[in-house]
C-alpha cells in the first residue's frame, strides 16, 4: 500500500547542526528525517559517523538502550550517506506530539551528545567494513567506471561514500569526535 504524504514541514534545528523534516501520512505515521549536509568525499569518514550516531549518547551510553527505547515506542531507525549529505531516519508508528517530543529528543542526542566510545568504534569498524566487502561486485565496478567517465576531474569515482579501508582502520573516537565538531556544525 502507498503511503498518502498529507503534510511535510522544517522543525527548528536543535543545536543549528541539522535540518529536519517531519514527513506526517494518511494512515497517521510520522517519518522524521534530519539531514547533515556533510561532504563524504573525506575517505568514509562521514558514512563511518553516519555509523556512530545510533551507538551511544549522554543519556543512552548504552548503543542497546537507545535502540531499545526506539523499539519500545514503536518507531524504526535508519541512514544513509550520499556524495553530499548523511540523512537519519526515524520513523514514527503515529502522529502524536508525545511520541514526537520523544522523537526530536532522540534526535537532538543524536546531533549533539555523541559518546564515540572507544569499543563502539572498534565494533562499528567491523560492521562498515563488512558492509564494503559486500557491496564489492559488478554494480560497484559499473558505479565506478560511470562516475570516471561523467566526472573524470572529480574526486567521486575515488571517494565513494563508504570509504576506503585504511581511513577506516585508522578511525578512532576521537578522530571521528573531531570530524564530527569539525563538520557538523551551522558553517556548514
Amino acid at each position: 500500500m502507498v503511503q498518502l504524504l498529507t503534510k511535510c514541514q522544517f522543525l527548528p534545528s536543535v543545536n543549528q547542526r541539522l535540518v529536519q523534516v517531519l514527513h506526517e501520512f494518511a494512515q497517521g505515521g510520522s517519518d522524521l528525517h534530519a539531514f547533515f549536509h556533510v561532504v563524504s568525499i573525506i575517505d568514509g569518514i562521514a558514512h563511518f559517523l553516519e555509523h556512530m550516531l545510533f551507538l551511544g549518547t549522554d543519556k543512552y551510553p548504552d548503543p542497546a538502550e537507545y535502540e531499545e527505547y526506539i523499539t519500545e515506542h514503536g518507531g524504526t531507525r535508519n541512514a544513509f550517506t550520499s556524495f553530499e549529505n548523511t540523512t537519519y531516519m526515524l520513523d514514527l508508528p503515529r502522529n502524536d506530539p508525545a511520541l514526537l517530543d520523544t522523537a526530536l529528543m532522540l534526535m537532538r542526542e543524536a546531533a549533539s551528545e555523541l559518546t564515540f566510545a572507544n569499543d563502539a568504534v572498534a565494533r562499528e569498524r567491523g560492521v562498515v567494513l563488512s558492509e564494503m566487502r559486500d557491496k564489492k561486485g559488478y554494480q560497484l565496478a559499473n558505479l565506478e567506471d560511470q562516475l570516471a567517465f561523467f566526472y573524470p576531474q572529480a574526486l567521486y569515482p575515488k571517494r565513494l561514500p563508504i570509504g576506503l579501508t585504511g581511513t577506516l582502520d585508522a578511525a578512532t573516537g576521537d578522530s571521528l569526535k573531531a570530524f564530527w565538531h569539525r563538520e557538523y556544525v551551522p558553517a556548514k
